[in-house]
């Protein structure tokens, strides 16, 4: 998974932005896309010529309210449509600098939120699952070591279906150490309980082994609340980012006056 790759950005974000996740996560995902939004716009402006921006913007709606009067004068049309396009074009060029510009600090941001924001904590005294899977035709048994943990289940586990899974619980916030056995391979997970918005990253994949990835049962966040769906869809933290960037970024700009 992608989160794993990212948590070596967090010891440069974390200091600035883990006070903010004393905050509901809808907040947190909030602030963090309103700020994007007007890092990107000032930027945007300041490396822009707005003058020009602002006369290729004006030229297109006029070519382009032109263009529904000839639609049935195809060659002028025709000529029309060359003319917009190579104008659209500029406009992009022109465009391009700062989104390059912005793409690092955009793409820190994000991956900030994505290590934080996208799973709950587990909270102690609440039951959750170790699951680990293997590849195909792997077998043979599993054994953990939790201390600190209580295993529900047997701490011995044979592999079915490619996966074993464990029930652990624990009763006291902290930092835990899973570590699996299995033949002569060794295997470990760490485990964050606690009440704050914190986890360790729940699913940690494993190249050139018998074992696939080892997954930790931390529920998808949900910034809306567990309840809030359109459908049957429920919004993780990555559609309302997107969404926030959308409309905040449009807001701002109309604000600035930036083109």
């Amino acid at each position: 998974m992608a989160y794993e790759y990212l948590q070596f950005l967090n010891p440069v974000l974390d200091p600035v932005l883990n006070p903010l996740l004393v905050l509901a996560p809808i907040w947190v995902i909030t602030i963090i896309s309103v700020g994007i939004s007007l890092i990107i716009t000032i930027i945007y402006k300041l490396v822009t010529d707005q003058y020009l921006m602002k006369t290729l913007k004006t030229d297109m709606k006029k070519m382009q309210k032109q263009m529904k009067e000839i639609k049935l004068q195809p060659e002028r049309f025709a000529e029309h449509q060359k003319i917009l396009m190579k104008k659209n074009m500029e406009y992009m060029k022109h465009s391009m600098k700062p989104t390059l510009i912005t793409m690092l600090p955009v793409l820190l941001l994000v991956g900030w939120l994505a290590t934080h924001i996208a799973f709950s904590p587990i909270v102690p005294g609440d039951q959750f699952n170790a699951t680990l899977m293997f590849n195909p035709e792997v077998t043979g048994e599993v054994q953990l070591t939790a201390k600190g943990l209580d295993i529900l289940n047997e701490n011995i586990q044979t592999i079915n279906e490619n996966k074993v899974l464990f029930q652990l619980k624990g009763e006291e916030e902290g930092k835990y150490l899973l570590e699996f056995k299995h033949g002569d391979q060794y295997y470990e997970q760490k485990v964050l309980l606690t009440t704050e918005q914190k986890y360790e990253q729940p699913i940690h994949t494993v190249k050139k082994s018998d074992l696939k990835a080892i997954t930790i049962s931390n529920k998808v966040l949900r910034p809306f609340g567990d309840n809030f769906k359109i459908g049957s869809w429920y919004p993780g933290w990555l559609s309302t980012y997107i969404l926030l960037s959308f409309v905040s970024s449009i807001l701002i700009r109309k604000l600035m006056r930036v083109y």
